[in-house]
């Protein structure tokens, strides 16, 4: 239950400094013509206002087309945010292969959550094939980018205690 607590709250939380809870129309717009332009950060604020309904009609699938948008501009946590949506569904259908492919794009975009979640599906064949080297690799690089990452500390851990008694 305290797993999935923190990760609703993670999901919840995302985007909303940038955008604020405060918008118009006209600022949605914005977003979008900026988007249109190819700024980045404006397609994360698209997203973010299509998720929320922050001066749009609540639209999932498109909040899921500019956060690919902003991937594809190398916005790690856009990244991270759609291996979330895809892992869980909800937003977009349950997709483990894609999930595991944003998360590792976050992480090559520099984000310790995306390289940490690719490393657990990975040690757990979610999206693909079950490989604990692979596993290790992703959560050491979480450890890289982030060395107080308790979670991918705990993880590594449990990954030694299991290959210890196998």
């Amino acid at each position: 239950m305290k797993k999935f607590f923190v990760f609703a709250v993670m999901i919840t939380t995302f985007g909303t400094a940038s955008v604020g809870n405060a918008q118009t129309a006209a600022d949605a717009a914005a977003y979008v013509r900026g988007c249109a332009e190819g700024n980045a950060t404006s397609c994360s604020d698209a997203g973010v206002s299509y998720d929320k309904g922050l001066g749009v009609p609540v639209d999932k699938a498109r909040s899921a087309e500019f956060f690919d948008k902003s991937c594809t501009a190398k916005l790690a946590d856009s990244c991270y945010l759609l291996g979330t949506w895809y892992q869980t569904g909800g937003y977009v259908p349950v997709n483990l292969e894609r999930a595991r492919r944003y998360y590792e794009i976050a992480c090559a975009y520099g984000s310790p959550k995306g390289c940490f979640y690719n490393g657990i599906m990975w040690g757990r064949g979610q999206g693909g094939s079950k490989r604990l080297d692979m596993a290790r690799y992703y959560l050491n690089k979480a450890l890289t980018i982030d060395p107080n990452y308790a979670e991918a500390k705990d993880a590594l851990a449990a990954l030694d205690k299991y290959e210890a008694e196998d």
